[in-house]
């Protein structure tokens, strides 16, 4: 939410004059990064005045911000150093990786996405690009812009009905459920992970493949869930799996009605229905295949569907794209923060694709500004798993 009107609906609650930062000793590749800051313009000259009832601190003279404001009288010692709070902006920012600020609750039933498939515009630009960090909204044509404005004029109206459903709840337990034990079974067809376990024998994999597919896919498995009895190859005809598949699919949303739901709730409800259908549907495709593969006499087709289950896993997993699943490999140490590439320190453009999170020092943070490694600090070394497939997110 952006204010452009402070003096109408805002009261201040309080006015702290806080201590100002001390300089940081920049490099030389940040010498021009505050060209055309050294403005004469008065400070502040474009917002209104406030009214003259608050009672805020009269400003001193304005100044570039790459000019040190004078610590107040009597002080001693260091002041904090603008690396130290670009620093903190981070640390408060990773509090809320998983859960928004706290006070604020987002109103689902009136929740417009450009994710909605009625603005096809974007959804047919979307399906030429690999990464969802090159989403944009610049190809949407002149029709789906005036779709959306309509969209949000009738959120904003206040009159459309909503379902009581609490869509964030929901949200959070399917990722809850699932975000491990996926991370596990891709862990398990990775045979290499499982040195010195005693487990690196395929015939051992395949056991605790199939013995953790079945244990997801057990809520729905039925003493019906068999194939039939004169069936020699019960992955040529899964049709044995079908009502396990769908009660798995439709299991968080089979109760809520259409008419119950605001548009925006609809939309919520086909997502996680498309979500669950992709995650019960890769378990089945592995669990057809994981039935009787206990039994399988050769070594070679136990490799065969391990490899089969691992690219179906990958396949899966970088579909969803969790956020709860983009960390540093290795973890970071104690003196050390994980965060993502980020605007001022590198993105630029908004174009950058590599959005691999990093390990930046929280020690040298003033001469070590996010993305930029010290000479002498050598790198981190990569894992020898990539923890997404292809690479690291």
């Amino acid at each position: 939410m952006m204010l452009c009107n402070f003096t109408q609906g805002v009261n201040i609650v309080s006015s702290v004059a806080v201590l100002p930062t001390s300089p940081d000793q920049r490099s030389p590749e940040f010498e021009d990064e505050d060209e055309g800051l050294n403005s004469t313009a008065p400070a502040h000259a474009y917002l209104p005045s406030a009214p003259p009832s608050l009672s805020i601190p009269p400003e001193p003279p304005w100044r570039s911000p790459r000019t040190p404001s004078p610590p107040p009288e009597g002080w001693r010692g260091s002041l904090r150093t603008r690396g130290t709070l670009s620093l903190e902006s981070l640390v408060a920012g990773n509090w809320h990786n998983s859960v928004p600020v706290n006070g604020l609750r987002l109103d689902y039933a009136g929740l417009i996405s450009f994710y909605n498939p009625k603005y096809t515009s974007l959804l047919t630009a979307r399906r030429s690009l690999a990464s969802r960090t090159q989403h944009r909204l610049r190809n949407i044509t002149a029709h789906d812009a005036h779709l959306f404005q309509e969209e949000l004029l009738d959120v904003l109206s206040g009159t459309r009905r909503r379902s009581g459903v609490d869509w964030g709840q929901l949200i959070a337990h399917i990722v809850e459920r699932h975000q491990q034990r996926l991370e596990f079974l891709e862990y398990l067809v990775n045979a290499e992970n499982l040195a010195g376990t005693g487990a690196v024998n395929s015939s051992q994999t395949v056991r605790n493949v199939r013995q953790h597919v079945f244990t997801m896919l057990a809520p729905y498995l039925s003493r019906s869930s068999l194939p039939h009895p004169d069936d020699s190859s019960p992955a040529t005809n899964a049709s044995w799996l079908s009502p396990a598949i769908h009660l798995c699919k439709s299991t968080y949303t089979s109760q809520i009605t259409h008419d119950s739901c605001s548009p925006q709730e609809l939309v919520l409800k086909h997502s996680i229905e498309t979500t669950m259908g992709q995650i019960c549907r890769t378990l089945g495709l592995i669990w057809v295949r994981a039935y009787d593969a206990e039994s399988l006499p050769n070594e070679e087709g136990r490799w065969a569907l391990l490899e089969l289950w691992k690219a179906e896993i990958r396949r899966l997993r970088n579909w969803l794209g969790w956020a709860i699943w983009i960390k540093c490999e290795p973890s970071c140490s104690e003196s050390e923060l994980c965060t993502l590439p980020q605007w001022p320190w590198d993105i630029r453009t908004g174009e950058e694709e590599d959005m691999t999170p990093k390990c930046v020092s929280r020690l040298r943070w003033e001469t070590n500004f996010p993305g930029r490694r010290r000479p002498e600090e050598p790198e981190r070394p990569s894992t020898e798993r990539p923890l997404f497939g292809e690479g690291k997110r």
